[in-house]
C-alpha cells in the first residue's frame, strides 16, 4: 500500500474532525463567500474557531490523530465498519504541522481528538505525547485542547486535568481571564468540556485544591519546568480558599 503524503492525510483527518461539534463554529449556520457575496466562511474543515477566556475569537487547527477506531459505534462516521478513507498521524507529525501553521499565522492553537487505536489508554497517551512535544521540546505557548478519550485510565485523565488547572491558574494570575468562571464558561461552551464536570476550575474545587497541588508537586519531580505549580494555586491552598472564592470576590 502506498503511504499517503502529509497533505493527503491532513485532508482526511481534518475532514474527519469536523464531526466533532465542540468548537464555537461547529454548530453555526453554514455560510460562505462563494459567488462573490460577502467575506469569509464557516464551512470546510481544518480550522475551527473558539473563544479565549479574555473574549477573543481564536483559530485552532482541528484534526484527528487518526480516524481508525476499534469500536463500531453506529452514530460515528469513523466507526470500524464505516467505509471511509483512513489515515493516521504520529504525535511528532501533528506537532510539526501545528508549529508550521502557527508560524504562518494561520492558527493560534491546536484542537486534537482521535479515533481509539489499540485501547483508550494508548490513544490518550498519544494525544498527551503530542502536547508534550509542543510544550517541552518547542516551548509552544499557544492554546492546546486535547479531547479526553472515553474509558482512559483515571491517572492519565487526572494528569491531563491537573495540567489544565495549573495552566488556567496562571491565566488568572496574568489577568488574561478575570474570574475562574470565565475559564469554565469558555471551556464549556467553546470547547466542548464535559458539562457534568462544570468546567476545569469547578472540577478542581470539587477535587480539592490541596490534593491537586500535592499531585502537581509530585509530577514536578519528573519534570520541574512543565509541572511548576502556579503561584496562585499555592496561595489559595495556603489560605484555605478555592477558585469559587475568587468568583465571589469578583462579584462584589
Amino acid at each position: 500500500m502506498i503511504q499517503k503524503t502529509v497533505i493527503e492525510r491532513l485532508k482526511v483527518l481534518a475532514d474527519a474532525a469536523k464531526y466533532d461539534a465542540s468548537c464555537a463554529s461547529s454548530g453555526t449556520n453554514k455560510r460562505d463567500s462563494r459567488g462573490g457575496k460577502g467575506i469569509g466562511s464557516t464551512e470546510g474543515m481544518g480550522i475551527c474557531h473558539a473563544y479565549a477566556p479574555d473574549g477573543r475569537c481564536i483559530s485552532l487547527l482541528k484534526l484527528l490523530l487518526t480516524n481508525h477506531c476499534i469500536f463500531d459505534c453506529h452514530y460515528c462516521v469513523n466507526r470500524t465498519s464505516s467505509n471511509v478513507e483512513r489515515a493516521r498521524f504520529t504525535p511528532q507529525e501533528v506537532a510539526d504541522l501545528t508549529l508550521s501553521f502557527y508560524k504562518r499565522n494561520y492558527i493560534e492553537g491546536l484542537f486534537l481528538s482521535s479515533g481509539i487505536i489499540r485501547n483508550s489508554d494508548h490513544t490518550m497517551e498519544q494525544l498527551v505525547e503530542t502536547a508534550r512535544i509542543l510544550r517541552e521540546e518547542h516551548d509552544f505557548r499557544g492554546y492546546i485542547h486535547l479531547k479526553t478519550i472515553p474509558e482512559a485510565d483515571a491517572e492519565i485523565v487526572r494528569r491531563y486535568m491537573c495540567a489544565m488547572v495549573n495552566e488556567s491558574a496562571k491565566v488568572l494570575e496574568e489577568g488574561i481571564a478575570k474570574r475562574p468562571l470565565d475559564i469554565d464558561m469558555t471551556l464549556l461552551f467553546g470547547y466542548g468540556f464535559p458539562r457534568y464536570w462544570g468546567g476545569p476550575m469547578k472540577w478542581a474545587d470539587l477535587q480539592g485544591l490541596p490534593a491537586l497541588l500535592a499531585d502537581i508537586e509530585s509530577y514536578a519531580k519528573e519534570d520541574a519546568w512543565f509541572w511548576e505549580p502556579a503561584p496562585l494555586l499555592k496561595q489559595l491552598v495556603a489560605e484555605g480558599r478555592n477558585f469559587d472564592d475568587l468568583n465571589k470576590q469578583a462579584a462584589k
